[in-house]
């Protein structure tokens, strides 16, 4: 009886129509024992092995997989590092993606972790491997196939720079490799005896036959001793595990495989199956396994095996549905435009008008809201009544409207979870954040942005263009909140990532990375992005980039380029869309803001004249907040506005503000003007210094704790209020007075009460600020240790209690680990905060085992169990 392997089973044909099947771990536990065994000691392996020890390209195995590469590597496998074995099909050759699709499931297998998502490109991997080296062991990379791209062999031979072995296995030619050729990886006549006698004991005029037959082809060989032995067929090791070798397998029908491969959760190629062999079948299935294929990153496989389906089939309205999911994913959706329209004239197919009202088939208009609700009506899904959502957005005219916009938005998630679809769970929560800030609800969409992320990363897989749409949401919500350390370089990874997925992804992670320049006070950084995409987008599109390029310009203080390219948009999108004709006006009246009120007060008008205030669009909101700047110089008559408008743009955060206008004028509004030369400078985090004009004073501790004291009272301390602070119940009147009579010597101080004469600035009230501010980056620098140190003045005392309150919730309320991390060795024995760390902190990370050694620590120090 022939045996067959199919994952994780021993198939040992058929009886009465059923499978007889079996766990084959038990059966060939001992034949693969003995194979290693006979392998081990063979000359042949030892002859081969040398090929291993010398490497020092790549190792390329030009030869027939029958040749008897694979069971040179997995008898070799205890001695080499781990491999990581992927193996690409015909179906895969000439497709980059794919063949960085089938590496990163092999890594990510290999480390027993999600590192490497799908949907991402060789020169991508690349980038992490390099980033993350210290943290990964030494790996072989294995690959089989017959065709290796140049961006693959690029990132082999990045691989090997790194210290990583590489072979490879196939057929194909490869420059500058160490090759082992088919005649090298032939059996000799002694060393097949010698094989065979190991374990087989059979006579040598066996061997010598079984050789002859083989032509000393070592699987040919191995195999047919087997036989002869009465033993079972022996599997050839390979990228998934073991298989039948080619010519020996057993062919199952397959309307029998099919129910297998949706067992065993292979749907793409149990889609695969169907629409070879049993298209009719494909229906059944389509829905569960093509959102799982999508969710995994096989979108081009999907369309590929979809496309191959027979013509009265292609054009249902489910698998046109499932089409156009892939090709979204593609950035190809514009080009089914017309097929999708032409099938929901003749089927009502909720599901697919949900889909295509919600990438714009319709409009942004009434006609795409009118066709989510009929959707909607027909079938109430996450995705129809997420694309009711989405089209709602642009109908909302009151603050009213904004709360059913968000309660739409939940349903859309509820509907998902109840259906257990990780895929619309993964998009409807991705837009809750959005919805939310729209209701002027910051901090719950930051909750939001974080809780979507975490859902995201505890998956095995997702395809790149989801998971850049969940981390953009993410990063945008810290930037807003200020939560911001760490963030550059997660930002350029997904910048270049997003150039391989669509141009309105791409360009949204741009708005992103500017929105983070300005906040960080780096916006020449963003501005070389916005100049390249500027010069490379045909003329109607400069009208709806000219706003983020004038706010980075007016950021650097380049007021005349910013108005140049404003005006420069605004002509040439003269005939463009209304809607891009207004960010043109938008950028003009903040390029001239200043120098020119009046006229940026027209273009302001000229935003607000194309249509009512609507909350849903950025335009119609910076629009009245940059007439609220002009509206604070006197020139300027002020104008009447919407009662609605008015409160909600009081309520917007400072960091909404600056996302809406992008004013260094608005960030600053809250911080006092710039320094005099003979400012007043006390330093107390860490160590504590007083310098007047830069000049160091000497003062002693007490008069140090009497300016500090004044320094947190601005209002001023009575004699008594100051001799408390300073002394508790245990100083005296005629002390205090003799220390004021020397400090006013040095630093002017009046009486009655006592207050500091003269401009200060001070190291732990700015600190304070940047706490109020959330800018977490300022509260690392600036927190260099804790409040005046060694002084007892209660009146210190308390303000350093409430400095090591604030910093400590600030870290307790952060998800970032590298910032907690700081403040938690600045901190120092602060349990909670190296507990909190604990938590937050990747298990990769190199920290890991430190954070936890502190953690236990602490907990012996302290006595908690």
């Amino acid at each position: 009886m022939a045996f067959v392997q199919l994952e994780g089973l021993l198939l040992l044909g058929f009886k009465d129509g059923v499978f007889l099947a079996f766990d084959h771990a038990i059966v060939l536990q001992i034949h693969y024992y003995k194979m290693s065994m006979s392998l081990g000691d063979s000359r042949w392996l030892k002859r081969l092995q040398r090929s291993f020890l010398q490497q020092k390209k790549i190792l390329h195995f030009r030869a027939p997989l029958e040749h008897g590469a694979p069971y040179l590597l997995d008898a070799l496998r205890e001695g080499l590092p781990a491999l990581v074995w992927f193996e690409i099909s015909e179906r895969e050759h000439g497709d980059a993606v794919a063949q960085a699709n089938k590496l990163a499931e092999a890594f990510n297998h290999t480390l027993g972790q999600n590192i490497i998502d799908y949907g991402v490109t060789p020169p991508y991997i690349t980038i992490i491997l390099q980033r993350y080296d210290a943290l990964f062991d030494r790996y072989c990379f294995v690959y089989s196939g017959n065709q290796v791209l140049p961006g693959m062999l690029e990132l082999f031979q990045h691989m090997l720079a790194l210290g990583h072995q590489v072979v490879v296995l196939g057929e194909m030619n490869l420059p500058d490799a160490q090759v082992v050729s088919a005649q090298e990886l032939m059996l000799e006549p002694e060393e097949a005896l010698q094989l065979a006698s190991l374990t087989f004991q059979l006579p040598e005029a066996t061997v010598q036959a079984i050789y002859q037959k083989s032509q000393g082809i070592f699987e040919k060989f191995w195999v047919e001793v087997h036989l002869q032995k009465g033993w079972s067929i022996p599997h050839q090791p390979c990228a998934a595990g073991r298989r039948v070798p080619r010519g020996f397998e057993v062919e199952i029908k397959p309307e029998f495989l099919l129910p297998l491969l949706l067992k065993k959760e292979k749907h793409l190629e149990a889609l695969e199956l169907a629409a070879e062999a049993l298209p009719e079948k494909v229906l059944d299935f389509l829905e569960q396994s093509a959102s799982r294929v999508i969710l995994q990153g096989e979108h081009v496989r999907l369309w590929q095996v979809l496309n191959r389906l027979p013509p009265e089939l292609l054009a249902h309205e489910a698998v046109m549905r499932w089409r156009l999911e892939a090709a979204y994913l593609m950035d190809r959706h514009v080009g089914l435009r017309e097929e999708v329209l032409s099938c929901l004239q003749q089927h009502e197919a909720p599901e697919l008008r949900a889909l295509a009202a919600n990438l714009w088939f319709f409009g942004m208009g009434e006609d795409s809201f009118a066709e989510a609700s009929r959707a909607v009506q027909h079938k109430r899904s996450s995705l129809t009544v997420q694309a009711l959502a989405r089209a709602f957005r642009w109908q909302i005219r009151e603050l009213r409207d904004i709360q059913h916009y968000v309660d739409l938005s939940f349903e859309a998630l509820r509907l998902a979870e109840a259906d257990k679809n990780t895929l619309q769970i993964i998009r409807a929560s991705v837009h809750l954040p959005y919805c939310l800030l729209l209701n002027n609800q910051l901090q719950e969409a930051a909750h939001w942005a974080n809780w979507t992320m975490q859902f995201l990363n505890a998956l095995p897989v997702v395809n790149a263009v989801d998971r850049l749409l969940t981390l953009n949401a993410w990063y945008y919500l810290r930037i807003l909140t200020g939560d911001h350390v760490g963030l550059e370089g997660g930002l350029q990874d997904a910048l270049k990532l997003s150039r391989n997925t669509s141009e309105s992804l791409h360009y949204l992670l741009h708005c992103t990375w500017s929105e983070y320049c300005l906040i960080v006070g780096q916006p020449s950084q963003a501005l070389e992005h916005w100049l390249e995409i500027w010069s490379s987008y045909n003329r109607h599109e400069r009208g709806r980039f000219a706003y983020y390029l004038v706010r980075l310009c007016m950021a650097l203080g380049q007021e005349k380029e910013a108005e140049q390219y404003a005006r420069e948009a605004l002509a040439l999108s003269a005939d463009a869309p209304l809607w891009k004709r207004r960010y043109a006006h938008l950028a003009l009246a903040l390029s001239v803001l200043h120098s020119r009120p009046q006229e940026a007060l027209q273009h302001l008008n000229s935003v607000e004249n194309i249509g009512p205030f609507k909350y849903s669009e950025r335009v119609w909101v910076a629009a009245p907040l940059l007439k609220k700047i002009i509206q604070e110089d006197p020139p300027v008559q002020n104008e009447d506005t919407n009662e609605a408008e008015e409160q909600y743009i009081r309520a917007l955060s400072l960091y909404e503000r600056l996302e809406y206008v992008g004013s260094f004028h608005l960030l600053r509004e809250n911080e006092s003007e710039p320094p005099s030369s003979d400012l007043l400078y006390i330093k107390t985090l860490g160590s504590q210094e007083v310098s007047l004009a830069g000049e160091v004073l000497d003062l002693s501790p007490r008069q140090v704790e009497i300016v500090v004291l004044l320094a947190l009272h601005p209002q001023g301390l009575t004699g008594e209020q100051l001799l408390l602070e300073l002394y508790g119940d245990a100083g005296t009147y005629s002390n205090l007075k003799a220390l004021i009579s020397r400090l006013r010597r040095i630093v002017p101080i009046v009486s009655q009460p006592y207050k500091l004469q003269l401009e200060y600035r001070a190291d732990f009230l700015e600190l304070q600020e940047r706490i109020r501010q959330g800018r977490m980056e300022q509260v690392v620098r600036l927190y260099a240790g804790g409040f005046m140190e060694h002084s007892t003045a209660p009146g210190i005392e308390s303000m350093r209690n409430e400095l090591e309150r604030q910093v400590k919730a600030l870290a307790e309320n952060s998800r970032d680990p590298d910032f907690v991390l700081k403040l938690a060795e600045k901190l120092e024995d602060d349990l909670d905060i190296w507990e909190h760390l604990s938590h937050i902190l990747p298990r990769q990370s190199q920290h890991y085992a430190f954070v936890l050694a502190q953690v236990k620590r602490l907990r012996e120090e302290w006595g908690v169990v």
